[in-house]
């Protein structure tokens, strides 16, 4: 489905607060640039409802699910919560 002119401007604007947050948190750009890959992963997931209806189960189903996977790294999932609580 083709995203309205709309929806194009309200998710440029979603980043640009995200990204602003970590800079407030003084978190470095190439950091950020991973936290950024982390919540796009999440909300591709998640893609058939609103940020807005999520709900704190959802987000802890979704970390659970995470840290379950050998391949992730202690670190990997930490800055994996960062990204997502910001």
């Amino acid at each position: 489905m083709k995203k309205s002119k709309t929806q194009i401007e309200a998710e440029g604007r979603f980043w640009d607060v995200y990204i602003q947050k970590t800079k407030d948190y003084k978190i470095p750009a190439e950091t950020a640039r991973w936290y950024v890959k982390r919540v796009e992963k999440y909300i591709t997931m998640h893609s058939s409802r609103r940020l807005a209806l999520h709900t704190p189960a959802e987000v802890e189903r979704y970390l659970q699910d995470l840290g379950r996977k050998s391949r992730v790294m202690d670190w990997q999932f930490r800055k994996a919560v960062d990204a997502l609580r910001i």
